[in-house]
This record gives C-alpha cells, structure tokens and sequence, in this order.
C-alpha cells in the first residue's frame, strides 16, 4: 500500500504531465495557424487579393431567372432610369424589322399587280357619235401627254359633277392602243372625252358642254393646240333634246302585280324581305332591285310595294333594257310565279284584272313588239347603246 506521500507525488507528477501535453498542443495550434495548414473562422489571404484588394469579394450563388411578376416599385424605377451604354441593338433590330415590313409589303404588290388582269387596249376608242358628244386633242409631234397632266385632266372632269356619263380614252405613245384613262399607266398622245348626250337623267346642256370644253381647253392651251368637236355646242345641244324624246317615246315597263288569294291577309315585310333576298334582290329605296348582269348600269326588274300597308307587290320589267337571248323574259315570268306560290297569292295587271296564261302571252307579244320598234328605230333592246340611254345613272 502506498502511503499518503508518494500518492501526492503520483498526481503531481501526472499532473505536470498533462500541462506539459496541453502546452505543446496549443503550440502546435499557433504554429499551424501561422503557417496556413489549418482554416479557422478568419479571414485567409486570398489569391485575389494580390491585386490590391483589402477585401475578399463576395460570394455570389447562380440563379435562374423568375417567374414573370410585377415588379417591385423600387426594380421598375431602376429599370425606367436611363442608360449610359446606347441601346444599339435595339437600334439595330428595329432597322431590320422595318426593312422586312418594307419587303413584305413589296412582295404584296407586286403579287397584287401581277394578279390583276392586263389592260387590253382597242385599236379605236368605243364612241358612239349618235348617243355621244366627243372631243379629242392629239400631243404635237415629238410631245406627250405625261401622267401627272392625265391624273389633272380627270380630276378636273370629275370636279364637275355631271348628270351624264363622262368616258374618257387614252391612246398610248408605246404601242398605239387606246385604254380608258385609268388602265394606263403611261404617255399619252391622243385623249378623247365622250359624253353622253341624254338618258333617263338628264340631257346635255350648253352649260354643261362649256363646262367640260373649257376643261379640254385648259390642257389645249398648254400644248398650243386645238380641241376638235364632233359638233358645235348648239348642235350637241339641239341632237340631246332629239334623243331626250326617243327615251321617253320608248322607256316602257311590263308590270304585274301579286296580290293575295284571301283578301282578308296583308304580307309582311319581313316576309317579302327575305323572299326578295332569297330570289336575288337587293333592297334600296324604293322597294326591290334585280341586276341579270354586275354590268347592268339599271335593275332590269323592279319590285316594289303598291301601297303603304303590304297589301300587294308590284313587279316591274325595263323593256328597253330586255336581253332577249339571255332570257330576261322568262326570268321575269318565274320571279313573278315564285312569288305567288311562297306568299299564297295571284297574278293580276295593275288594273287589278286576273291574268291567266292567255293574257300572259298576249302582254308578253305586246312587249316585244315595242321592242322590235325600238330596234327598227336604231336601238336594240339589251344592247351598249340602250344601256347608256336608258341608264338613271351618271
């Protein structure tokens, strides 16, 4: 058993021992840290420190972009703050954007112009001295009429305001074709303005002969040349009043009228309305218009109503504007049958006389031979020249 001094000794001893170890580790702790072998929570020199930085920079994470947001008011002031780097790129994409939008557009025309069909020009201008007052000026030699002067002389023409129908007709210094003044796109060096002398409209007058001449004067003057009449002003005058009475000699109308089978019952206009539309009338003023042709200038057939309370419909056929070969006839008969048998109504004359099958035929022979009339007289029914005279149109 040990005694009580040498147990001092052995804790004394072991104790001396275990500072000794403590001491030499936090030596070794100092040293490491002098030296860099260990990290620590402070700070350690860094390689881009070198370049004479006093602090490290900052760590930054990769991010990916957020979701669409309203922005913070303080991020959308930053971004509404002007820039000092120009927004060349920007600059840049515009340009490009409105060189393709002109390209684009372009391409556009020149697909449109090669879409529309090519003006086809006639070795005379189409005149009719018997239904038109024509005036030419041709360019003196080695001279033509430029563009600009042809886009003038129409305006000036249309400033008028005529009753009639103006035409005007251009011969081409290229290829020696005339083309009405709109389908071309070059040099004149003949102009011809035809104006019609009369229709159901209007009929020319000595103001309004002066007014177009004066029109062809002006263009004249510049040029020193001379506007040719096919007729002095009084004749002209005196040949529209002579025509005037033709048209009213023969702008007859065949009318039938449908009238319901129970008297006691009115049609609705709304019925009518659509029926008409359904048969290929179109709706204006006065009542129903039908066009046998996108060319006519006048509805060849009429329907209208007889009176303010739909009590019947009235169907009217422009005789002088008849195509017989295109069946405007039976056309008419058909329209007038159709009618009756959608509304439960009859046919009867404008003196409320039923007509049948028989009194059908004889008015229909009656037409026509005021139709043969007309043609003897010059005009066939349905044709150019009953078109212009007979047309309300200006």
């Amino acid at each position: 058993m040990l005694g009580q001094t040498e147990i001092v000794l052995l804790v004394l001893v072991v104790l001396v021992v275990a500072v000794f170890f403590i001491w030499r580790s936090r030596q070794h702790v100092r040293t490491a840290k002098k030296t860099g072998k260990i990290r620590g929570d402070y700070a350690v020199e860094d390689v881009l420190m070198k370049s004479g930085e006093k602090e490290a920079p900052a760590k930054t994470e990769p991010t990916l972009a957020p979701e669409p947001e309203d922005k913070p008011a303080a991020v959308a002031a930053a971004d509404a703050a002007p820039s000092d780097i120009p927004p060349v790129y920007d600059v840049i994409e515009e340009e490009e954007e409105r060189k393709r939008a002109a390209e684009e557009a372009a391409r556009a025309n020149a697909e449109e112009v090669d879409a529309a069909p090519a003006a086809v020009g006639s070795e005379w201008p189409a005149v009719d001295t018997a239904l038109e007052w024509v005036l030419d000026i041709s360019a003196p030699e080695k001279t033509t009429f430029k563009m600009g002067g042809l886009d003038s002389l129409r305006r000036e023409l249309r400033a008028l305001n005529l009753k009639l129908p103006l035409f005007v007709w251009t011969r081409s210094a290229e290829d020696g074709l005339y083309y009405e003044s709109d389908r071309l796109q070059k040099s004149a060096d003949h102009i011809v303005v035809a104006v019609v002398l009369a229709n159901r409209a209007a009929q020319l007058d000595e103001l309004t002969a002066s007014s177009v001449l004066q029109v062809l004067e002006t263009v004249a003057t510049q040029y020193d040349i001379n506007v040719r009449l096919s007729q002095e002003i009084p004749e002209a005058v005196a040949a529209a009043k002579t025509l005037r009475q033709f048209i009213r000699y023969y702008d007859n109308r065949l009318e039938l009228e449908v009238v319901p089978l129970d008297p006691s019952v009115d049609f609705t206009l709304d019925a009518v309305a659509k029926l008409a539309a359904a048969s290929g009338f179109e709706q204006n003023r006065g009542g129903f218009e039908y066009r046998a042709s996108a060319e006519s200038l006048s509805p060849e057939i009429m329907l209208s109503l007889t009176a303010a309370e739909t009590r019947g419909l009235r169907l009217s056929l422009d005789l002088p504007l008849v195509h017989e070969a295109r069946g405007d006839f039976a056309t008419f008969l058909r329209l007038a049958n159709h009618f009756c048998g959608h509304l439960h109504a009859a046919l009867s004359d404008c003196n409320g006389k039923p007509i049948g099958t028989a009194e059908a035929m004889y008015i229909e022979e009656a037409a026509r031979e005021r139709m043969r009339a007309m043609k003897k007289a010059g005009v066939v029914a349905g044709s150019e020249r009953a078109r212009l005279l007979f047309s309300s149109a200006s």
